[in-house]
């Protein structure tokens, strides 16, 4: 079985995760770009002390004073393209080295879920391109029912995300992400095969 590195991408509550999980269960290594941007506001990491002297105070915890409160600094860099420019600059390259990392330590393919797969400059690490499109209306209720966001913070984190550019025309295949989820697994593993194939 040839090794391939999947890339994976679309908007918030789009489908990726379980596309993600079903390649998993066939056998790739599932990184979660997300989760990786989670390691590198770690304490103590060099970005981490990088983020927190350009934000301040604000962004730490209530609880843990070393810590970077995600959600403070989310709701600041949502609101300001600038700073979320700021801040992409200074998390991506090392969680693309992080990424970069893994994917050589391991033998078996892999599934890489990111938002910003082009933009991040992750795309370069795949040889797949997959987007996951989804109706808002389905955005909107997954979020409301898996991560108990309001309607409208749900529509306000889709609505951001509608001026992304997903490079459709670099996709080497579009899943509709608000089909049942047995007939999207079915259709991950059908593609998934016909590339064991060639």
């Amino acid at each position: 079985m040839k090794k391939l590195v999947i890339g994976i991408t679309g908007g918030i509550a789009s489908g990726k995760s379980e596309i993600r999980r079903e390649l998993e269960s066939l056998g790739c290594l599932g990184i979660d770009a997300d989760r990786i941007g989670h390691e590198v506001l770690e304490p103590e990491s060099s970005v981490a002390d990088d983020v927190l002297r350009h934000f301040g105070s604000r962004i730490r915890s209530d609880r843990n004073t070393g810590k970077i409160d995600r959600k403070k600094l989310g709701q600041i860099v949502f609101e300001n393209p600038a700073e979320l420019k700021w801040l992409e600059s200074v998390t991506h390259p090392q969680i693309i080295r992080r990424i970069n990392q893994i994917i050589a330590e391991t033998d078996r393919s892999v599934a890489l879920e990111a938002v910003k797969l082009s933009d991040s400059g992750l795309s370069s690490l795949c040889n797949q391109k997959w987007l996951v499109e989804t109706d808002p209306e389905i955005q909107t209720e997954r979020l409301m029912r898996k991560r108990g966001f309001s309607r409208e913070d749900a529509q306000i984190r889709i609505r951001m995300q509608q001026n992304m550019d997903w490079h459709r025309n670099e996709m080497d295949h579009i899943f509709n992400g608000g089909i049942p989820l047995a007939d999207l697994k079915a259709e991950v593993r059908k593609v998934w095969y016909a590339l064991q194939d060639h």
